[in-house]
Order: structure tokens, then C-alpha cells, then sequence
């Protein structure tokens, strides 16, 4: 996962393959840096990170239409101070 600063826009996507390619994303553990959401449709990151740290979560992918169990990995990222 690339390193954020904080106030600095950040955006990054997420990627899956196979299935039906219509996927459904969401974080399953953790919790991603204060100001950044995860769209749920297309796997982005994006925003203005408010506070340094290292921050650990887990995200999962689902096929949109089944909605099965889904895979899930977890990531690291760093957002650094101003």
C-alpha cells in the first residue's frame, strides 16, 4: 500500500480478478486512516489522511452478485506527518 501524508489527497485502487467481474469491497478488520473511505463498487481508496500513523486492515472482495465468503487481505499502510 503506498504511504500517505497527512491533509495530502491520497488515492489508490484496488484490484481483483476472476468471477463475475462486478465486485463488492469492504473492510472486514481495522480500519483504514482517518479521512480515507474504500468504495464499496470500485475497490478506490481515496482522501485526505488527518492523522500520521501506521495503520493495519483488512479488506475483502465479494462477487457483487453471489456475495459469497469472498477473499480477504490485509494490508499496511503509513501516512507520514506534515
Amino acid at each position: 500500500m503506498p504511504a500517505g501524508k497527512v491533509r495530502a489527497p491520497y488515492a489508490t485502487q484496488l484490484r481483483a480478478a476472476g468471477r463475475i467481474p462486478f465486485y463488492h469491497w469492504d473492510v472486514v478488520a481495522g480500519a483504514l486512516p482517518e479521512g480515507l473511505v474504500l468504495d464499496s463498487f470500485t475497490g478506490e481508496i481515496a482522501g485526505k489522511p488527518s492523522k500520521p500513523g501506521i495503520y493495519g486492515f483488512t479488506v475483502r472482495v465479494r462477487d457483487y452478485v453471489g456475495k459469497g465468503t469472498g477473499v480477504t487481505r490485509r494490508f499496511r499502510m503509513q501516512v507520514d506527518g506534515p
